[in-house]
């Protein structure tokens, strides 16, 4: 019984490491924009319709900041946007300042 009760612990222990873990990543993005909004760099402008193709791969554009090429590719693959639309989107992300060079 004893063990049973301690592993039932360490899973609700578990998920609520994991649930932290969530809030602390959007708190950091949160930084993130705050921080590059402090510093004075301008607003992203990205497309409403780019937008929303990244957040279906799981990436928010931040509305300060910037994104790296693998965090876009890694949204695009998930969207499953490949080839010639995948370019065009990262030209578009390019062209409004949002995607980084490095």
């Amino acid at each position: 019984m004893e063990l049973e009760e301690l592993m039932g612990t360490i899973k609700q222990l578990t998920a609520s490491v994991e649930a932290l873990s969530g809030q602390v990543a959007v708190l950091e993005a949160k930084v993130t924009g705050i921080s590059a909004q402090a510093a004075g760099a301008p607003r992203n402008n990205v497309p409403p319709a780019l937008a929303k193709l990244l957040a279906n791969g799981g990436l928010i554009v931040p509305a300060y900041g910037r994104l790296t090429v693998a965090q876009v590719d890694k949204a695009l693959e998930a969207a499953e946007v490949q080839g010639v639309r995948a370019m065009e989107a990262k030209n578009k992300l390019k062209a409004s300042g949002v995607l980084s060079s490095t």
